[in-house]
């Protein structure tokens, strides 16, 4: 069997798809090492970077952009290669010359319509419905956007499987240092509480910035600090900064990009660890916060809300006294050890990478 995934997310900033495929399909090709894996990108590079060598694994070079590397070069890779089955985030080609396996991760366009354009919603709509329809299988990433996608283009919910993303097995490993670890220390980083994810309004940074300055946590010795880049405009973030007092200017740090092993080393050495968006498709900081051992509080909206054993650490993300009082409790009594190997027993459990491999395996061999 030949599989081909399209992995032109790997040349393109960090994001969730790239996880996504990242934790899966390295784990699916030590499942299934009779089957050759082909994975198309602009760098070559990059792809041996992440997935290494393998006897079963080659790496093919696109050469157009999104337009015609859909409407032309891989299907005509496809049918080079003699492709059984072919993997695409959300938009698939419409030439279809083998099975298709299509991952729609989410539709949150659709339910928070204010913070995505008209134009936006109409083409992705559109060529999400179309993909979905030319798909054999049909994945999501979270029961929530299962039945998102069923109820916006009437697929039944029988035919799409959930095959939810997971936790590298690295991050129950802390590392002892980093090539980044100056970006770590020269700020005093002492005490301080963190949150990950793209900067954009739906991922709700300014309820957080809020609630540490009425908090006033830099009196308690507290940072607050922001990981990730810019992807939309967030002029009411960055209007409560400019506008904010000294004492919040000089406690807030916001960093672009950091290494992943300076990344697990930010979750493990946070005070605390808040994740407030709005809306997600599933939310995977928070669990690599827990099992890199942060006390974290977490958004209850969407996708987040079946994290249901984070219990009372979740929150409303619109509530901005709610989040103020579990952060104070958050930060006055420090979870129980047991706590903390329990929440990490869960996640391991629940989302493991390997775990959801197994399912991708089983979907393709039974389809």
């Amino acid at each position: 069997m030949k599989i081909l995934i399209d992995a032109h997310v790997f040349d393109e900033p960090h994001q969730g798809t790239r996880t996504y495929l990242k934790g899966l399909y390295s784990e699916v090709i030590k499942l299934m090492p009779e089957t050759f894996f082909y994975f198309a990108a602009v760098s070559i590079e990059n792809l041996r970077i992440e997935f290494g060598a393998h006897p079963n694994v080659f790496f093919i070079k696109l050469r157009h952009g999104r337009l015609l590397r859909l409407t032309f070069e891989i299907p005509m890779i496809i049918k080079k290669y003699n492709i059984d089955y072919a993997h695409f985030q959300y938009i698939a080609p419409l030439i279809k010359y083998c099975r298709y396996i299509v991952t729609i991760h989410d539709v949150l366009f659709n339910d928070f319509k204010d913070s995505f354009p008209l134009s936006y919603r109409l083409i992705k709509n559109f060529l999400f419905r179309i993909s979905a329809e030319k798909s054999d299988i049909f994945l999501t990433v979270s029961n929530y956007s299962k039945e998102r996608i069923s109820k916006y283009y009437q697929i039944p919910l029988d035919k799409i499987r959930v095959i939810p993303n997971g936790v590298g097995e690295d991050f129950f490993n802390m590392p002892i240092e980093s090539s980044d670890n100056d970006i770590f220390f020269s700020h005093n980083l002492e005490k301080f509480i963190l949150y990950v994810s793209r900067v954009e309004p739906r991922k709700n940074h300014l309820i957080l910035l809020k609630a540490f300055n009425e908090l006033q946590l830099w009196d308690r010795g507290y940072k607050l600090v922001f990981i990730g880049r810019q992807d939309l405009p967030y002029p009411e973030l960055d209007s409560f900064l400019e506008e904010g007092s000294k004492e919040l200017i000089e406690s807030v740090f916001r960093i672009s990009n950091v290494s992943h092993e300076s990344l697990k080393l930010f979750y493990h050495h946070c005070a605390l660890f808040v994740y407030p968006s709005i809306a997600e498709g599933f939310g995977i900081p928070p669990l690599e916060a827990i099992t890199a051992g942060a006390p974290t509080l977490c958004s209850n909206s969407t996708a987040m809300s079946e994290f249901s054993f984070l219990e009372d650490d979740l929150f409303v993300p619109t509530d901005l006294e709610e989040l103020k009082q579990k952060i104070l409790r958050k930060i006055s009594t420090a979870d129980s050890i047991q706590r903390v190997l329990f929440l990490k027993d869960i996640v391991r459990k629940k989302y493991s990478w390997e775990s959801s491999a197994r399912l991708l395996v089983t979907c393709i061999e039974t389809e």
